[in-house]
C-alpha cells in the first residue's frame, strides 16, 4: 500500500505540488483562507482576494464535486491551489462517500500530469461549526460519531476514491498508449486530518478496497474467450493462495451432485 504523510506545516508553506482545498457552497473563499492560514491575512492578502476573485469569474460557488485549478506562481510553496466543491456543510460529515466522488475525481484530473506531490486539507471542523462541543460530537443524536471516526471515514473514501479514479485496464492497448505513463503522485494531508493509528489504518483500508475492486475490474475486462470459467477459476485459487485463503473450484460432476443446477 502507498506510504501517506500528514503535513504541520502552515498552508502557505507546504511544499507538495498540489493544494487541495474544500469548499462548503456559498463560503467566502478570502476567509475561509485566512482562517486555514493567517499568512493569507498578513502578507498574503492579495493573493487570497486573487483566487476569490478568479473563483468567482469561473463561476466556482462551491457545489458539490465543482473543482478549479489555479497557479500560484510562486505565492505559495506549492504550484498548484485546487479548489474543491464540497456542497451543503450541514450534513457533510455524514456524506463521506462524497470524499469517495472527490478522491476519484482528482485521481483522473492527474492521472497524466507532471505533477508528483498532492496535499488534501481537511475541513471537518468547519463543517462541524466552531463550537468545540460540535468539533468532538460533530454528528448528534443516537447515531453519534466522533471527530476522529468521521475523520477516518472521510480519508478512507478519499484514499479508495484516488485509486479507482487512476484505474484504467490498459492490458491490450497499443504501445504508443502504453508510453503515455500514469504519474506517480504521493499524497498527503493536512488540516482535521491529523496523523493517528486509527488514521493510517483507515488509508490501507482505502487501499485494500480499492486495490480489490480493482482486482475485480480486471478480470471483468478480459474478454470472454480469454477468461473462460476455467481460468477464473484458476485466478481464484492463485488469488487465494498470494492471500492465504482456501479456494476450492466446483467441477460440473460437483455442481451436479450439489444439485447448483442455475449454474449449468
Amino acid at each position: 500500500s502507498m506510504k501517506y504523510k500528514f503535513e504541520k506545516a502552515s498552508l502557505a508553506d507546504i511544499n507538495s505540488n498540489i493544494l487541495v482545498v474544500g469548499i462548503f457552497q456559498g463560503e467566502e473563499i478570502t476567509a475561509v483562507l485566512q482562517d486555514l492560514d493567517g499568512n493569507f491575512s498578513n502578507g498574503r492578502e492579495t493573493f487570497a482576494v486573487g483566487v476569490a476573485e478568479a473563483a468567482s469569474h469561473e463561476g466556482f460557488t462551491g457545489k458539490a464535486t465543482q473543482l478549479l485549478s489555479l497557479p500560484t506562481y510562486a505565492s505559495l510553496s506549492c504550484k498548484k491551489l485546487v479548489l474543491i466543491g464540497l456542497g451543503a456543510a450541514s450534513d457533510f460529515n455524514e456524506r463521506y462517500w462524497l470524499m469517495r466522488k472527490i478522491g476519484a475525481q482528482l485521481g483522473r484530473r492527474f492521472d497524466r500530469s507532471m505533477m508528483t506531490s498532492m496535499c488534501v486539507v481537511g475541513r471537518l471542523a468547519a463543517a462541524a461549526g466552531t463550537d468545540p462541543k460540535k468539533s468532538k460530537k460533530a454528528i448528534v443524536g443516537k447515531d453519534a460519531k466522533s471527530a476522529q471516526e468521521i475523520a477516518c471515514q472521510h480519508i478512507e473514501a478519499f484514499v479508495e476514491g484516488w485509486h479507482l479514479g487512476r484505474y484504467s485496464f490498459e492490458k491490450y492497448k497499443s504501445k504508443k498508449e502504453e508510453d503515455k505513463q500514469k504519474a506517480e503522485i504521493a499524497i498527503s494531508f493536512a488540516g482535521d486530518f491529523k496523523k493517528s493509528d486509527l488514521i493510517e489504518k483507515a488509508c490501507s483500508r482505502g487501499d485494500a478496497l480499492a486495490a480489490a475492486t480493482n482486482m475485480a475490474r480486471a478480470l471483468i475486462a478480459e474478454p470472454a474467450s480469454y477468461m473462460t470459467p476455467s481460468r477464473l477459476g484458476e485466478e481464484a485459487m492463485r488469488i487465494g493462495g498470494e492471500h492465504g485463503l482456501d479456494c476450492k473450484v466446483y467441477d460440473m460432476t460437483e455442481i451436479e451432485q450439489l444439485k447448483m443446477g442455475s449454474f449449468l
